[in-house]
C-alpha cells in the first residue's frame, strides 16, 4: 500500500506542478506580450452594437489609442490574476490548500477557458481547435478534484482520459489534415527531423492517425494496451511540447527564445505532465488520496 500511496503522490505533484507551468507560461503571455482579447472587442459583428451605446463609431473605436491601451490593460490585470494564480498554487503546494487558493484557482481556469475561447474563435470556432486546448484550461481543475477530494477515483481517472484524449484528437485533426495543417507544424516537423515539406505532411497525417488510435486506446478495459497507448502520448506530447525549443533554436535569438518559445514550451507542459500523472494514478491501488501537504 505504500508503493501505491506513493504513485497517487506522484500523479497530485504532476498534476500541481503542470498546472503551476501553465499558469506561469500564460501569465507571462499576458503580461510581456498580447492576449487574444483584441479577437473579441474589435469584431465589429460582435461588438458594433456595444461601441455604438457607448457613442462611438466602429472606425474611430478601433483605432483609438485609448480603446488600445484599455485593452492592454485589462490584458496586464488578467495576466497579474493567472500569476497570483500560480503563487496561490505554489504556496498550497509547500503549505495547505485554502478556500482562498480553490477561490483563486477558479479564477484562474475562468481565464484560461475564456482564453481558450477567443483562441478557438480566431480560428474560425473548429471545434477541433477547442477540444486541443482541452488541458490548457482544464488541469488546474483536474488538481483541485485530486487535492480537495471533490470526486472519487474512478471520476478522476476519467476526467483525465477523457480532457487528454480531447487534447490529442483536436491534434490529430490539425496534424492529419483535417484541418488546414498549420505552417509552423510543417516548419517543426522539417526543423526537428530534417524533411522536406512533403515528408513533412505525411509524416504529420500519421502522426494524426495515431494520436486518434492512441486517445481510443486510453478508454479500452486492458491496461497494458492503455498504458502504451498512454506511453505514446507521454512521448508526442513532451516532443511537440519540446519542438517549440528545438526548431526555433537556429531561426530565434536569445532572448525570443527565452521570452516566446520556452514559454510556448511550458505552456503544453501539461501535454506530457498530465498523461505521467494518469499513468501514475492508474497504478494506484487506493480508491482515493488526498495530498499531504505537511
Amino acid at each position: 500500500m505504500e508503493s501505491t500511496g506513493k504513485n497517487a503522490q506522484l500523479a497530485i505533484t504532476a498534476t500541481w506542478w503542470a498546472s503551476i507551468l501553465l499558469l506561469l507560461a500564460r501569465a507571462w503571455q499576458y503580461i510581456y506580450w498580447d492576449s487574444p482579447l483584441r479577437v473579441l472587442v474589435w469584431d465589429e459583428d460582435f461588438f458594433s452594437g456595444i461601441v455604438a451605446r457607448l457613442g462611438w463609431t466602429w472606425s474611430d473605436w478601433v483605432t483609438s489609442e485609448r480603446v488600445g491601451s484599455w485593452i492592454s490593460q485589462w490584458t496586464i490585470a488578467l495576466g497579474v490574476l493567472l500569476l497570483i494564480g500560480a503563487l496561490a498554487l505554489l504556496i498550497a503546494r509547500y503549505s495547505r490548500w485554502s478556500t482562498a487558493t480553490t477561490a483563486l484557482v477558479f479564477i484562474s481556469v475562468a481565464v484560461l477557458l475564456f482564453h481558450a475561447i477567443l483562441e478557438t474563435k480566431s480560428n474560425y470556432w473548429r471545434v477541433g481547435h477547442f477540444a486541443e486546448l482541452s488541458l490548457q484550461w482544464a488541469t488546474p481543475i483536474l488538481l483541485w478534484l485530486m487535492v480537495r477530494r471533490k470526486a472519487n477515483y474512478g471520476c478522476i481517472d476519467y476526467a483525465f482520459r477523457i480532457t487528454i484524449a480531447l487534447t490529442f484528437i483536436g491534434h490529430g485533426l490539425y496534424a492529419y489534415g483535417y484541418y488546414p495543417v498549420p505552417g509552423h507544424f510543417q516548419q517543426m516537423m522539417i526543423s526537428g527531423f530534417g524533411v522536406d515539406n512533403s515528408q513533412a505532411l505525411s509524416l504529420l497525417k500519421l502522426a494524426g492517425i495515431l494520436d486518434f488510435i492512441a486517445a481510443a486506446l486510453i478508454f479500452v478495459p486492458m491496461r497494458q494496451i492503455r498504458e502504451l497507448a498512454l506511453l505514446y502520448i507521454i512521448i508526442w506530447g513532451f516532443l511537440t511540447a519540446l519542438a517549440r525549443i528545438w526548431s526555433h533554436v537556429d531561426s530565434s535569438s536569445l532572448n525570443y527564445l527565452f521570452t516566446h518559445w520556452i514559454p510556448q514550451f511550458c505552456v503544453r507542459s501539461e501535454h506530457f505532465l498530465a498523461p505521467i500523472a494518469l499513468l501514475l494514478w492508474w497504478r494506484s491501488a487506493v480508491d482515493y488520496i488526498a495530498v499531504d501537504n505537511n
